[in-house]
């Protein structure tokens, strides 16, 4: 065995204390070093990512205390959701949170009528007209009609084409706006009075559960109430733009 004596000299104790300090200093560093590794940071806001039409949440980082802020447009994919799971009056509420944000949102005015629609509701004609009364729709006047008639039009992207009525009071209206090819052309048509009124109108033909029986649009049976000039509105919805469609009016006393 070999033994090593160990030499003596003045100052050794400080040097000894510099070497605790400096063994300690390197322990709290690595110490430091590891919590930042362990322990996230908390960001000032959230980032949210949504997956559209359900609209779920499927990853928050960050604080999960942040609100999450929704748009007009995630509202209505979390109308349409509902819409197209039969919860109509769910789908009519957040079609509205979305109008508030924006009323410029047309397909919302359009989707909240066909929810009111499969309700059987008749405030559905009124969001029926706000969606043909848009600022993008082009309009095109056709020839007053006093009596039963029939044509067919060619319907375009974006157009409305307005019909003038004379009617007067005891006259029972009915109309259809029917593709001529089956399914090409979706149509929607809005009667309104000499102020503007919509007084009736429809989108498609449902069933009393709000089923779709057929995109074909009617107007069957109309009590007018008020003689004066009435204005029938004829476009298309979601369905399909281009195509002709057969228009019938019929005005019975």
């Amino acid at each position: 065995m070999i033994h090593t004596k160990r030499k003596k000299y003045s100052g050794r104790w400080l040097v000894k204390m510099l070497e605790a300090a400096l063994i300690f200093g390197i322990i709290f560093y690595s110490l430091d070093v590891i919590g930042q590794l362990v322990v996230p940071t908390q960001p000032e806001e959230a980032v949210i990512v949504i997956r559209p039409i359900q609209q779920e949440v499927i990853q928050i980082e960050g604080n999960p205390n942040t609100p999450i802020q929704l748009d007009e447009e995630d509202y209505f994919y979390l109308a349409l959701d509902h819409q197209e799971s039969g919860e109509y009056w769910d789908a009519i509420v957040d079609y509205t949170r979305s109008l508030e944000l924006n009323e410029d949102v047309y397909a919302s005015w359009l989707n909240r009528g066909v929810a009111y629609e499969q309700l059987g509701n008749n405030h559905a004609i009124a969001d029926f007209a706000r969606f043909l009364t848009r600022d993008n729709i082009h309009t095109i006047e056709l020839m007053p009609v006093d009596e039963s008639t029939w044509f067919t039009q060619y319907m375009y992207l974006n157009y409305r084409y307005d019909v003038p009525l004379e009617l007067r009071e005891g006259d029972v209206l009915s109309v259809s706006v029917v593709s001529s090819d089956e399914g090409q052309v979706d149509p929607i048509m809005v009667l309104v009075d000499r102020y503007g009124n919509p007084v009736a109108g429809t989108d498609d033909m449902r069933y009393q559960d709000g089923s779709l029986v057929s995109m074909n649009s009617y107007i069957n049976n109309y009590d007018v109430t008020t003689k004066g000039e009435y204005t029938l509105m004829i476009s298309h919805a979601g369905g399909g733009s281009y195509g002709d469609i057969d228009i019938r009016i019929s005005i019975d006393n």
